[in-house]
């Protein structure tokens, strides 16, 4: 029998490859390598384990698409899942942040790169296949 899955998500996410730093509440300064994001949150691979549960502050940096050109903003987050052998060589640890404290412009930024990305995706994928069918 066939489980059906319930996208829980408010937000859609897409893929994102940048570097950076994050800054925990303890004062702690973390490398990160950005994954994927999403209006809601972050999810990157760091050299080090991060507690769930803990509040960090980090800047987001959200490459050119669709003609918008790069923005970098800071904001606030909490760690809300935290996963070991997530990455690759250095990059040990995956941890997914759940944005607490964005300007709605950030966010509105943010949501704009993920359908700009979806666009380009979903354009890539008919050039090659076809017309996406029908739901």
């Amino acid at each position: 029998m066939a489980m059906s899955y319930a996208e829980r998500r408010t937000y859609p996410r897409a893929a994102i490859d940048y570097r950076g730093v994050l800054e925990t509440a303890h004062g702690d300064k973390i490398n990160l390598r950005a994954r994927n994001i999403s209006g809601s949150g972050i999810y990157f691979d760091t050299e080090k384990r991060l507690t769930e549960f803990i509040e960090v502050s980090l800047t987001v940096v959200l490459p050119p698409v669709g003609g918008e050109p790069e923005l970098t903003f800071r904001c606030d987050g909490i760690i809300v899942r935290v996963i070991d052998n997530a990455g690759e060589g250095d990059w040990p640890f995956g941890a997914a942040v759940h944005f607490t404290d964005i300007r709605d412009y950030h966010r509105h930024a943010v949501c704009g790169y993920v359908a700009a990305v979806l666009a380009e995706k979903t354009k890539q994928w008919e050039e090659r296949n076809g017309r996406l069918p029908k739901c």
